[in-house]
């Protein structure tokens, strides 16, 4: 005769992972708003040069979001997942691909929110502009930050058309920024 362990199994919880899902979106908005403020407010040269970007040559900055994704996530994508695959199939763990697709993608992330700062400027100004008043320049950053995410989250066009293109706007208009810096004064 065999004697069963009590196991106890956890009850479905919807409610709470709906709480749990709008604490996450909350919160994920609130610290996407300080951080583009405080990039606004810490670098305003690259925010504003970024800004520039976007305005002038928004073909030219999607092109080099594009090329740079390419670039630099296909080998990323590519070292995360044969790590994560050995790792599910409990075979030897490569680390160094897993560091390696990690920190390809943490310069990505970087050189992005840069980009994204100067985005949300952008979409401060004219988010402004439509409502006629004239605010802050500590307020533009948060009003673009609060129009570009709640349009990502909206079903669908926020997550396949807005969220990707506002990505590689943003990462491109970051590196033709810094390329831009780098070219000295005389030679913008």
């Amino acid at each position: 005769m065999t004697s069963a362990s009590m196991v106890l199994i956890p009850r479905e919880d919807p409610l709470g992972k709906l709480i749990f899902v709008v604490v996450v979106l909350a919160l994920g908005l609130v610290f996407f708003v300080a951080l583009m403020t405080l990039l606004s407010a810490m670098m305003p040269g690259t925010v504003r040069r970024s800004r520039e970007v976007l305005e002038r040559t928004p073909g030219r900055a999607f092109l080099a979001g594009l090329l740079a994704s390419a670039v630099f996530g296909g080998p990323a994508g590519y070292l995360l997942s044969t790590s994560y695959v050995r790792l599910l199939l409990k075979t030897e763990w490569l680390m160094d691909r897993l560091v390696g697709g990690l920190a390809l993608v943490a310069v990505l992330v970087i050189v992005t929110c840069f980009g994204a700062a100067g985005a949300v400027a952008c979409v401060g100004e004219r988010v402004a502009h439509l409502a006629g008043r004239e605010i802050s320049e500590l307020k533009k950053p948060m009003w673009g930050a609060l129009a570009l995410v709640l349009a990502g989250w909206f079903p669908l066009a926020g997550w396949l058309v807005v969220t990707p293109i506002t990505f590689m706007l943003s990462l491109g208009a970051a590196l033709l920024a810094f390329l831009r810096r780098s070219a000295g004064p005389g030679q913008r």
